[in-house]
């Protein structure tokens, strides 16, 4: 995270050293060596970069989704200004996505499968934005989702019919990626089956029945020919 601020009058002495304070869980005012006021890049820069992790382990022990609170007065050779204002809108703790929500079929048939996922938003998506969803498939061997199929931005992925085999069942799970790392879990599964309805079948054929013991005229035959079961047994 960067504290940055404005360069206050030097009162005709140079600005020999920035102090920064950052509010700890208890409301006590901490200055942290990781934000070296006393540094010549950060007094020309007038910013500094603290680590999620120093916020969030002792002695700030911040929990996530807390606001970051931060004051900063400047030093020359007479002594300290006043502190300034203290800034506690906007900046918060961040971290890893939360586990999202199981993916949605929204299609399927014997030659594509459309999975689909909700995009995260803060505060689950960790206070930082999503680099990828990471979708993962069992490839249709009914095992623990863990081969990937997608690892970008998108938020829905189409399997085609060179990807999945006609009466196959498959498992879907996804997790996001922001720049603090990876969920720790993957979604829980959601199964697709690679079938569809019967194909539209050809007209059926009516003759006089040849069956023993229904020729006397009185009775036909109805013929068909079996359609295409698009992967699912005809019952």
């Amino acid at each position: 995270m960067t504290i940055s601020w404005t360069a206050p009058s030097s009162g005709y002495a140079t600005i020999d050293y920035y102090e920064i304070n950052i509010y700890d869980s208890t409301n006590a005012w901490i200055t942290t060596t990781e934000c070296d006021g006393s540094s010549s890049t950060v007094i020309s820069n007038l910013y500094c970069t603290v680590s999620m992790s120093t916020l969030t382990s002792s002695p700030f022990s911040l929990a996530f989704d807390d606001a970051v609170t931060v004051r900063v007065r400047a030093h020359n050779s007479i002594d300290y200004g006043d502190w300034s204002s203290t800034y506690s809108s906007g900046a918060k703790t961040r971290q890893i996505p939360s586990t999202m929500s199981a993916p949605t079929i929204t299609s399927y048939s014997d030659s594509s499968i459309t999975v689909t996922w909700t995009a995260l938003s803060s505060p689950n998506n960790g206070n930082s934005d999503i680099l990828a969803y990471e979708l993962v498939w069992d490839a249709g061997l009914n095992v623990v989702p863990a081969t990937a199929l997608s690892n970008t931005l998108t938020t829905s992925y189409v399997l085609s019919s060179s990807q999945i085999t006609s009466g196959t069942m498959y498992r879907f799970a996804v997790r996001a990626r922001n720049i603090y790392g990876s969920a720790t879990s993957y979604s829980s599964e959601t199964v697709a089956y690679a079938y569809d309805v019967p194909a539209k079948m050809s007209m059926a054929t009516v003759a006089t029945s040849t069956t023993v013991g229904y020729t006397d005229g009185t009775y036909v035959d109805i013929t068909w020919t079996t359609p295409t079961s698009h992967g699912s047994t005809i019952d």
